[in-house]
C-alpha cells in the first residue's frame, strides 16, 4: 500500500530511487521497469551473433516461450541488448547482474550478516585487501570505483566465510574463469568470485543431500551421473560441479540469451568435454545417440517433454522458481517428479513476480506428497531465500544414464 502511495505522489527516478534502496536493504532485487523499445532494431542488428539471433527467432516460435514469465519475457530482451552494447566479453559485469551477482552497499542484509559473523581480524583483512590501489582488481571495467571497491570488499568477507563452511580441499580446485570478464579478486593466485563462492555454499549444501540419499562420504557422487538444472544463467553452478565431479553429464535447461551464454560458456570452459549444443528435435529417437554420448546438453524447457523417465539423478532450481507464474512452476515439478530421483530448489522466501502482479511465498514451492525431505533451511548468508533437497520415490529407474 506505502508503495503505491509513493508511486502515484513521487516523480519516477526518485521512487525508483526509494525501492532500491528498499530492496538492497532487504537483501532482494530490485525488479525495475525494463525499456525495451530497441528489442527489433537489436534482433535485427548485423551485429547480433546469428547463433543467439536463430535460438531467439526458434524460442519465440516453441512452447518455451508460452512457458516463460513475463518478467523474463521483458529481462531476455534487455541482456540482448546489453550483450549487444557491452559483449560477450563482459557478461560477467552485464548480464549476471540480472542473475545472482550482486552489487552491495554497507546497509545491505548480507553484508550486515557476515560481518556479524565474522572476528574483527577477518573483517580488518577484508577491508584492506579490497581497498589495496596496488591489486589488479581495485577496479571492474563496468562498475564505477565505488561499486567496485565495495563489491571486492563484499567478496572478501564471502570469501573468510566459504573458508569456515566448505573444505579446503573443495575450495582448492576452484577459480573463477577470466572468461566474460568476472567482477573477481585474486587470492593465492588464483581468480575469486562471490558468483564462486555461492555456487560452491550451494555444492556444500547439495552434497548432504546427496550422501543422506546416496551414501556417506565421496561414495555419495559416484551415484550421481546425470544432473539436469533449469534457469542455470550463465552456468556458474554447473562450472564447479563440472569441475569438482569430473563424471557428470549436465543437462542446461533454458531460454535464450541464457542458454546462448552458459553453451558459449561452458564449452570454452571445458573443451575437452562432449558438447550437445541446442537444436530443435521432433522427439528423442531423432537424438538418442548423441545425447547418449555427449557431457554436456542444451535444451530449451519444452524439449525436456522428450526426455526419458527416471533418468535424472539430481535436478536443480537454483534462484528461478520464484520469478515464474505458479502454473509453470507447478509444470516443473511434474516434470522433476517425472524425470529426477532427487531435486534441490533454493528460493525466495516472499517475492513479487514482476509484470504480473503476483505474489509467491514458500507455500507455493510445496512439495509432492510422495517427495521425502532431506532438509527444509534457511539459505546460510543470503537469510531472504530457503534451499531444500527431496528425495523422489520411484517404481523403477531408466537404464539410459
Amino acid at each position: 500500500m506505502l508503495n503505491s502511495f509513493l508511486k502515484f505522489i513521487l516523480p519516477k527516478r526518485t521512487f525508483e530511487r526509494h525501492c532500491r534502496s528498499q530492496a538492497k536493504k532487504a537483501g532482494q532485487k530490485y525488479y525495475e521497469q525494463i525499456d525495451v523499445s530497441r528489442w527489433t532494431q537489436c534482433l535485427n542488428s548485423p551485429r547480433l551473433d546469428p547463433v543467439l539471433k536463430k535460438m531467439f527467432i526458434e524460442y519465440e516460435q516453441s512452447d518455451s516461450a508460452k512457458l516463460t514469465s513475463n518478467y523474463w519475457l521483458v529481462l531476455n530482451k534487455k541482456n540482448v541488448m546489453q550483450l549487444m552494447e557491452n559483449g560477450y566479453d563482459n557478461f560477467k559485469q552485464t548480464v549476471a547482474l540480472n542473475y545472482f551477482t550482486f552489487l552491495f552497499d554497507k546497509t545491505n542484509l548480507q553484508v550486515n550478516f557476515l560481518e556479524k559473523v565474522l572476528n574483527e581480524e577477518q573483517i580488518q583483512w577484508a577491508k584492506s585487501f579490497s581497498q589495496d590501489s596496488s591489486k589488479k582488481h581495485n577496479k571492474h571495467a563496468l562498475f564505477t570505483e565505488k561499486q567496485s571497491a565495495f563489491h571486492n570488499y563484499m567478496t572478501c568477507l564471502l570469501w573468510e566465510y566459504a573458508k569456515g563452511q566448505v573444505s579446503s580441499n573443495l575450495l582448492d580446485q576452484l577459480s573463477e574463469p577470466s572468461l566474460g570478464n568476472p567482477p573477481s579478486i585474486m587470492i593465492d593466485k588464483r581468480g575469486i568470485s562471490q558468483d564462486l563462492l555461492n555456487a560452491a555454499l550451494e555444492h556444500d549444501s547439495i552434497t548432504q543431500g546427496v550422501n543422506e540419499i546416496f551414501g556417506k562420504e565421496k561414495a555419495g557422487w559416484s551415484h550421481v551421473q546425470t544432473i539436469m538444472e533449469i534457469g542455470a544463467g550463465y552456468g556458474r553452478t554447473a562450472y564447479v560441479h563440472l569441475t569438482l565431479h569430473k563424471h557428470l553429464k549436465y543437462i542446461i535447461v533454458d531460454v535464450p540469451p541464457a542458454l546462448y551464454i552458459s553453451q558459449k560458456y561452458l564449452s570454452q570452459c571445458f573443451p575437452d568435454k562432449k558438447i550437445f549444443s541446442y537444436r530443435p528435435f521432433r522427439d528423442f529417437f531423432q537424438i538418442e545417440e548423441e545425447y547418449k554420448n555427449s557431457q554436456i546438453i542444451f535444451l530449451m524447457p519444452h524439449q525436456i517433454a522428450e526426455i526419458p523417465d527416471h533418468s535424472i539423478d539430481l535436478f536443480l532450481a537454483v534462484d528461478c522458481l520464484h520469478e515464474m507464474r505458479p502454473g509453470e512452476i507447478q509444470h516443473y515439478f511434474e516434470r522433476i517428479n517425472r524425470l529426477a530421483r532427487t531435486f534441490y530448489l533454493t528460493c525466495n522466501t516472499k517475492t513479487s513476480v514482476p509484470y504480473e502482479n503476483i505474489e509467491l511465498t514458500e507455500k507455493d514451492f510445496a512439495p509432492l506428497p510422495h517427495w521425502n525431505k532431506v532438509f527444509y533451511k534457511q539459505r546460510r548468508v543470503q537469510h531472504n531465500y530457503f534451499e531444500a533437497f527431496y528425495g523422489i520415490e520411484k517404481t523403477g529407474i531408466s537404464s539410459l544414464i
